[in-house]
């Protein structure tokens, strides 16, 4: 189950650094802002994510003009991981009764599956599963 959503995330994580790569060795004017936050919001990262990345790469781009690719890039990983703190606990092999799981993730990227192969594989050590959907609109 886990080297399909490895694959699924490589195919993902290529594309997305082929873009940013694309987009950021051309001289940043409008157009490839333009071109930025399309691809972010492409990534369905939700509108404050893309105006709070967009705000902070701006204020790189100003405060380094001469920046060049491999720097944006740089600078977006080190955005993206001040996201998500580090967590040294493991994922529990069983969750206890009433516990909630989210998934998320891009489109495409395979979430309808796990979580068919999650619940299938916690009613199989007697859980009782409850799936239910969500969605950002």
């Amino acid at each position: 189950m886990f080297s399909l959503l490895k694959d699924k995330y490589k195919k993902i994580k290529k594309f997305f650094l082929h873009s940013l790569q694309t987009i950021f060795s051309k001289k940043m004017d409008q157009e490839q802002w333009d071109r930025l936050e399309e691809l972010l919001y492409m990534q369905d990262l939700g509108g404050s994510l893309v105006d709070e990345i967009l705000e902070g790469i701006k204020l790189f781009h100003k405060s380094h003009p001469q920046a060049e690719e491999s720097d944006y890039i740089q600078w977006m990983k080190k955005f993206m991981l001040s996201l998500f703190p580090l967590q040294n606990e493991p994922l529990p092999r069983f969750y206890p009764k009433g516990s909630l799981v989210l998934v998320v993730g891009v489109n495409g990227s395979g979430k309808t599956t796990t979580i068919g192969r999650l619940a299938h594989f916690y009613r199989e050590q007697n859980q009782k599963i409850l799936v239910a959907p969500g969605d950002t609109f």
